[in-house]
């Protein structure tokens, strides 16, 4: 009998044994030591903040404000453009520019101006943090307009007119800097506008003794306007202000 019982013993003990050696599926694994999170901190990649490549990759869409040389004018427009990746850029910009004339020389005054606008599609595309490369697809319209009359007689007077229309391919160098707050500001530095198809008309008319040299004046008009309107231009120092969201 005594020995029975040690034999129910035994096995209920090998049984207990067995069963408390096995994984409990509900049980937590233990934490890894710090050394070990410190190991796996230090294999990640570090990310900084601090740069316009980062600020960029958080936002999605900006707008901004423009001003610099671009048709020989001091000319102001805007830019709005879509953040595809940190990397690249693609939108549309608006520019005018005018210039006014308003002289007297030897009895004769010369008034007038020209004026300028530009619309355009374009991409940015960014080499390390903040210097891009820039390219895009313009439509340019210059117009200028001068008449010239007698000083003491203004019915005696010649004016003389053109519409220069240019579709134009455009490219840029600069810098633009973003933080992430959204402020952004950049310079595109130098630029060059190559004309790829142009057009344009001329007008010219006088009145009094003067519209005999409105025949004179036609053909010299005629040759300006053409050559403005296949003027492949430089830009210079076009500067932006904006906000991205």
């Amino acid at each position: 009998m005594t020995l029975q019982r040690l034999t129910i013993a035994v096995l209920i003990l090998s049984f207990q044994a067995t069963a408390f050696s096995k994984p409990n599926p509900r049980a937590k694994p233990k934490n890894k030591d710090s050394s070990a999170l410190e190991e796996e901190e230090a294999a990640k990649p570090k990310v900084d903040k601090s740069t316009s490549s980062y600020a960029r990759g958080t936002k999605n869409i900006g707008i901004a404000g423009r001003v610099g040389y671009f048709t020989g004018l001091l000319d102001y427009g805007a830019e709005a453009f879509w953040q595809i990746k940190k990397e690249l850029s693609v939108g549309g910009m608006f520019l005018l520019g005018s210039e006014s004339l308003n002289k007297t020389n030897a009895g004769l005054v010369s008034k007038g101006g020209i004026s300028s606008y530009q619309f355009s599609a374009q991409s940015r595309f960014y080499v390390m943090n903040n210097f891009a490369i820039n390219g895009g697809l313009a439509y340019r319209m210059i117009s200028a307009t001068v008449t010239v009359e007698d000083q003491f007689d203004s019915s005696n007077f010649v004016t003389a007119g053109f519409d220069a229309n240019s579709i134009a391919l455009n490219a840029s160098i600069g810098n633009h800097w973003t933080w992430t707050n959204g402020f952004t500001v950049g310079c595109d530095w130098i630029g060059w506008q190559q004309v790829i198809s142009s057009s344009y008309s001329t007008n010219v008319s006088g009145g009094g003794f003067a519209s005999s040299a409105t025949s004179d004046a036609l053909p010299m008009v005629e040759i300006i306007a053409k050559e403005v309107s296949q003027a492949s231009l430089l830009q210079l120092l076009m500067v932006s202000v904006g906000f991205m969201f």
